[in-house]
């Protein structure tokens, strides 16, 4: 497909690049931008920067909206395509109807979190795909699958919910990973002891279930130590504060 990429943040240039290599063409870019815009282009043979948002003369099959959530909207309202063109965004938040003006609109949404600099592969990325009707569906799936083996349709209610579990799942559990990285970096310690640890929680999280996989001293209901980690956080509110919580949430289970 002939595509032009909305956006040039780590989720356009993970998608630019996976397209790519799955044979589709990036014929050209917009980004408010325009430095990040020409890096991302120059990725592309004969890719354009693109300096308006009236693509009415812009021969795309595709245009991907890949924009932060809270440019979405006034975005959508700017936005000027070709006739018979399709219009879908890359957002687990946001409705497919924001683009409901557009005959031909949907959502191409890839669960995975996205650095610019890490390479990766989108083949075992789960896509859901929403469409506003049976060619534009036919047309996702098959762009989808040539870029993943697990393509699902999931519609924008089952999207919010799953955006949801996945806050909790990676933004939430990254964030304790800064925290025990400052805790123990406070003793000169290295944040690359928790690694194997880490690495078997999610293991067997996945293997065996979150719920019976559960360890520690909240499960084990060791009040002595749990006491003794929250003298240790008197002096972060903030922290022990999470971690008594945490705590409470899994003792009731």
């Amino acid at each position: 497909m002939k595509i032009t990429l909305i956006g040039s943040g780590n989720v356009a240039w993970h998608f630019g690049k996976a397209l790519s290599r799955a044979g589709h063409s990036i014929q050209s870019i917009y980004s408010r931008n325009k430095d990040n815009a020409q890096e991302l282009a120059s990725l592309f043979s004969g890719c354009k920067v693109l300096s308006t948002t009236n693509f009415s003369t812009i021969d795309s099959d595709l245009f991907i909206v890949a924009v932060s959530d809270n440019a979405m909207e006034e975005l959508a309202s700017k936005i000027i395509l070709p006739e018979n063109s399709i219009i879908v965004h890359t957002s687990g938040s946001i409705p497919m109807e924001v683009f409901s003006r557009f005959s031909n609109h949907g959502v191409l949404y890839a669960l995975q979190t996205f650095t610019k600099d890490k390479e990766m592969s989108l083949s075992a990325v789960p896509f859901g795909i929403e469409a506003s009707d049976d060619q534009t569906f036919f047309t996702l799936q098959s762009l989808a699958l040539s870029l993943s083996n697990n393509v699902q349709v999931i519609n924008s209610a089952q999207r919010k919910v799953l955006h949801i579990a996945a806050v909790f799942a990676c933004n939430f559990t990254n964030y304790m990973f800064s925290v025990s990285e400052t805790i123990l970096k406070k003793d000169n310690l290295s944040f690359l002891l928790l690694e194997s640890l880490v690495k078997e929680t999610v293991q067997k999280a996945f293997k065996i279930g979150p719920k019976r996989s559960q360890t520690g001293p909240a499960v084990r209901g060791d009040e002595k130590i749990i006491h003794q980690h929250l003298d240790y956080l008197q002096n972060e509110p903030d922290l022990r504060k999470i971690y008594q919580l945490i705590t409470e949430a899994i003792q009731k289970g």
